[in-house]
């Protein structure tokens, strides 16, 4: 009884934290908190009542978040004309931005960044360099619904193998 209450508890903790991971990127990606809970509830529950196919759905959902945040903000700063210098300005200022401010901060942190590194490395000009900054903005902001929409997906999936 008390082992069960604690490993709902662990797994309803996982579940939340998933969401607040993937808005605000910390420690880990948020899907790995997902598939984390449904390792937790198959070694207490066993595979059969959480469903191979829910295991693959969720599976499937921790490779699609990891291709959108890996190309998120760095497609959107080389849509908008930017170089690999501006990539790599994106990633690192999405990075420095989180004590500034939270997901605010990562957002503009990203666009700062992105658009630093295109002035300093690629020796780009100021309107250009804030062209791309912006699309790196918009990248990691279209990357980050993306995101919110794999980790839904991967919850409602595991919800549903344990309630049906």
């Amino acid at each position: 009884m008390f082992l069960d209450i604690l490993l709902i508890s662990l797994i309803a903790i996982f579940l939340a934290a998933a969401f607040l991971f993937t808005l605000l990127p910390l420690v880990v990606p948020g899907i790995i908190l997902t598939i984390i809970a449904a390792v937790i509830f198959i070694f207490w529950k066993g595979l059969a009542a959480l469903g191979l196919i829910n295991l693959i759905i969720i599976l499937a959902m921790g490779l699609a978040y990891l291709l959108i945040d890996w190309f998120g903000g760095v497609l959107g700063a080389q849509k908008f004309g930017g170089s690999k210098y501006s990539a790599w300005g994106a990633i690192i200022g999405g990075i420095l931005g989180i004590p500034f401010g939270g997901l605010l901060g990562v957002i503009i942190g990203t666009i700062i960044g992105a658009a630093a590194f295109e002035l300093i490395f690629d020796r780009a000009e100021v309107k250009k360099a804030l062209t791309v900054g912006a699309g790196a903005g918009i990248g990691f902001l279209l990357g980050s619904v993306g995101k919110i929409i794999v980790v839904a997906v991967a919850t409602i999936a595991f919800l549903w193998g344990v309630w049906k």
